[in-house]
């Protein structure tokens, strides 16, 4: 990521700086760059920080690549690869086209190809439009900035993207639905995911409990005393250290299988890290007589600031 963006905000630099220069120009004219020598990864561009804009060919050649890409034709887009990845590319691509993009449209209105003095690499900075309609009949409207970079032979051997998508698009957001709460200053703030190991924790969880080891489940992180709502209108609160309180749980079980089949960690946005994650799943129980008792639930598991769980609300039929 860090590289992805240290490309942009460089190139983004060359196109503010001389934004008279138009896709199809290539002027060599040569200015200072905001870098002197970067390290990408062991990748060093070194030399003294300047950079002129690249040949036209190379505007022609993304112009080229993307109309085969609208078409769907993925042996054409791949052929502007290196040869090693060609035939990756073209399954990849061959997999999406008849299986999930129905339709593509690319619209291309600012490409920049820009050549960093005593580099033999040219990378094209291509902003675009991307509209794309899904055989299940989802659809996507991105603002893209992508990054190509073709080697001394001319052919692509790197690529880095930035997306945007806008608020009125159908899926892919990176925040949603709403908090309504008129107790709460941040009511009416949508939703974001949560990534502070919420789902590894909860699978962890899932594993120690169906395994019905109890020395993973006492000496588990994260947690300690933890409040239940069952779904039968109690509250309990349990000690997850208490070896004594998993014995008795378990007394009486031949079997458990929690069935996990989703985990959605979220967050209230522009709030504290504390977060929530509502867990799917079926669960049944083997007694040792034999009776089997089957459920399906929903459980809602609540981590506080410092990402300890402190609270788990069940639902059940």
């Amino acid at each position: 990521m860090k590289k992805t963006l240290t490309i942009l905000f460089l190139l983004l630099f060359v196109t503010n700086t001389h934004s008279q220069k138009k896709s199809g120009m290539h002027s060599q004219e040569k200015f200072e760059s905001v870098f002197e020598n970067l390290d990408w990864e062991n990748k060093i561009i070194t030399g003294n920080g300047k950079i002129s804009v690249g040949k036209n060919k190379f505007t022609q050649k993304v112009l080229s690549m993307l109309e085969a890409f609208n078409n769907k034709d993925a042996k054409a887009y791949a052929s502007f690869n290196v040869v090693q990845s060609r035939e990756d590319v073209e399954n990849d691509l061959k997999n999406q086209f008849e299986n999930s993009i129905e339709t593509v449209v690319i619209t291309p209105y600012r490409i920049e190809p820009s050549v960093v003095e005593n580099e033999n690499v040219t990378r094209v900075e291509v902003w675009s439009n991307k509209k794309i309609k899904y055989y299940n009949g989802s659809k996507e409207n991105i603002w893209a900035v992508d990054v190509y970079i073709f080697n001394e032979d001319e052919l692509i051997d790197g690529y880095y993207s930035h997306d945007f998508r806008p608020y009125e698009n159908e899926f892919g957001l990176s925040f949603g639905g709403k908090f309504i709460s008129s107790q709460n200053k941040a009511s009416g703030n949508p939703f974001v995911f949560s990534n502070r190991g919420e789902v590894e924790f909860i699978e962890k969880f899932a594993e120690a409990y169906n395994n019905m080891n109890i020395d993973e489940l006492v000496n588990m992180d994260r947690v300690s005393e933890v409040v239940i709502n069952t779904p039968t209108a109690e509250t309990i609160t349990i000690n997850f250290k208490d070896k004594e309180f998993w014995k008795g749980f378990y007394d009486g079980k031949e079997s458990v299988n929690w069935n996990i089949w989703a985990i959605i960690p979220i967050k209230i946005a522009n709030t504290d890290p504390a977060s929530g994650a509502t867990v799917y799943s079926t669960h049944t129980t083997k007694l040792n007589n034999g009776e089997e008792i089957k459920e399906e639930r929903v459980q809602l598991f609540f981590f506080d600031v410092e990402g300890n769980l402190e609270r788990v609300n069940g639902y059940s039929k």
